[in-house]
């Protein structure tokens, strides 16, 4: 190709040559100039003469080449790729903000994993079996302990129940459908319906496994603040037991 002047760029070739070197048949070369002559990117000349018979001949077709055509469509495209880059920005900025928003609601109206004395939390999942010294069995109260023998077993009994993850990524690929992980919390739920959710699980070192070790914590020292005789034996190893679990 050479350049004639400023406004296009001229260049004379058989078709046969440009499928050779494409790659491609003639047929695909003549359907693609035809295609850059439409949209004006090139024009095609074809060049015919005279043998020495007198008899037409034909001659390689001339290929005018618009480079102010190709810097125009460059430019349009340009532009249209900017205007649909924003587009799609706008539009992941309002699903981010959307989600952002649905979960500052949800944390708001979440159950607070510290709960009341006088409430509960509703689990039936075994803990994970990688907590330190979970293989070993706790012992058990005898049937005629003392009340604080029993409120001590039944706190235990309310902590050891809820699965404690490593991590969250542990939580999302060992805990079933069923369950939801908040995961700005750390709390794993059993969704039994849209409004009823029970706490099944923390994350280790997560908010949600803080407040339940300092609810642990707590129901201990209250059940044992106004005791006029030392603690039992089962009591004192199921409180460090519990506590050992919680570091």
């Amino acid at each position: 190709m050479h350049l004639d002047d400023e406004s296009y760029l001229s260049c004379t070739v058989k078709v046969e040559t440009l499928a050779k070197r494409r790659g491609v048949s003639v047929r695909t070369i003549l359907r693609h100039t035809k295609t850059l002559a439409e949209k004006g990117i090139i024009t095609v000349l074809f060049n015919s003469s005279r043998n020495n018979a007198g008899l037409p001949e034909r001659l390689p077709n001339s290929y005018l080449v618009m480079p102010n055509v190709i810097d125009s469509l460059i430019e349009a495209y340009n532009e249209r790729v900017s205007k649909v880059r924003a587009e799609t920005l706008a539009k992941i900025k309002a699903i981010r903000d959307k989600a952002l928003a649905v979960i500052a609601a949800r944390k708001n109206k979440s159950v607070n994993v510290t709960v009341s004395p006088s409430v509960t939390p509703s689990v039936s999942v075994d803990v994970v079996a990688d907590i330190a010294d979970h293989e070993e069995t706790p012992p058990a109260c005898t049937s005629n302990g003392s009340a604080v023998d029993l409120q001590i077993r039944r706190i235990y009994d309310e902590y050891v129940a809820i699965t404690i993850y490593d991590s969250r990524d542990h939580a999302y690929t060992t805990m079933p459908k069923s369950h939801f992980l908040e995961s700005d919390l750390g709390a794993v739920y059993h969704v039994k319906s849209r409004r009823k959710r029970i706490l099944v699980g923390v994350v280790r070192n997560s908010h949600a496994y803080d407040e339940l070790r300092n609810y642990m914590l707590e129901q201990f020292r209250l059940a044992t603040s106004d005791l006029q005789e030392p603690l039992s034996q089962e009591s004192l190893a199921l409180i460090d037991k519990a506590k050992k679990l919680a570091c």
